[in-house]
């Protein structure tokens, strides 16, 4: 998924930020690649953060791409690399084989304000601050 996003998102004006399982699953060229062109790239595995259960559990009833999406905001989050109110698009899916051989990839997308993990459970006063996510624009049936 981080080479068609590089692909994609080439000659824009989109900060693109990626964030993989591990270093050892991802592949050296590609991370040389996005780290040549300035890319962000971090490593989920190599980042302190607790994603309650209920929680994670509640997004895979949406997609597999939702639980996913909203972990990656938490992780750019718990890192710095979005600030606090910040806007943005996330995208991700259930991998690259999907749950069929045909299938699968990046097939969930939601505009979204990442949350750090100890903040992520609390529900603010005021309703239109508890939104965290702003737009769904995709995700599988």
């Amino acid at each position: 998924m981080a080479q068609k996003a590089l692909d994609v998102f080439k000659n824009t004006n989109f900060k693109l930020i990626v964030v993989g399982n591990s270093r050892s699953r991802f592949p050296n060229e590609l991370l040389t690649t996005l780290e040549d062109q300035g890319i962000l790239v971090r490593f989920s595995n190599e980042v302190k953060y607790n994603y309650p259960e209920l929680m994670r559990n509640s997004f895979y009833k949406f997609s597999e791409g939702m639980k996913v999406v909203m972990e990656l905001g938490m992780i750019i989050r718990e890192l710095g690399l979005v600030s606090e109110n910040e806007e943005v698009v996330g995208i991700a899916g259930t991998g690259h084989q999907g749950f069929v051989e045909e299938g699968g990839g990046a097939d969930t997308a939601i505009v979204m304000v990442p949350r750090v993990s100890c903040k992520f459970n609390i529900l603010p006063e005021k309703k239109e601050d508890r939104r965290d996510v702003k737009e769904i624009i995709c995700k599988p049936r």
